[in-house]
């Protein structure tokens, strides 16, 4: 699996490394210019990013702004199902009107700050990546 990681803070970033690491090869982006630019070289060199981990709130461009940069240029090569990537929007955004408006730009699912290895891990295979087990626990991550 590749996944590209989207996020300006950058200890969040190295903790969806950390937990990510055994399951994917993880590339960063620090804004949204650079998110669309390397989402698109990577496609175009024929190595698309299976899993995107997308921030709202970025410099430059922010995270809806990307995710519909993303669908566009999936819809402008026809890419439909398992061949669009999977975008996982990771927010400190909690609010029912952000979640919509998130899910409504095409995510596949959206995860609220702060998170669980589980949580990850747990959604992640949700939308059909990974196999994972958590342990049995009485929170609902």
């Amino acid at each position: 699996m590749r996944t590209l990681i989207v996020e300006d803070v950058h200890f969040l970033a190295l903790i969806l490394e950390r937990i990510l690491e055994p399951y994917s090869k993880i590339d960063y982006a620090q804004n949204g210019n650079i998110a669309i630019d390397k989402y698109t070289k990577a496609f175009t060199k024929g190595k698309p990013y299976d899993l995107i981990c997308l921030d709202l709130l970025l410099p430059e461009i922010d995270g809806f702004e990307v995710l519909r940069s993303i669908r566009q240029f999936e819809k402008d090569f026809d890419l439909k199902g398992d061949k669009r990537s999977k975008v996982v929007v990771i927010s400190t955004f909690n609010d029912r009107k952000t979640v919509t408006k998130a899910m409504a730009a095409g995510c596949d699912s959206y995860i609220a700050k702060p998170f669980s290895r589980d949580k990850v891990l747990k959604t992640i295979e949700q939308v059909g990546l990974i196999k994972y087990s958590i342990p049995d626990s009485d929170d609902d991550d």
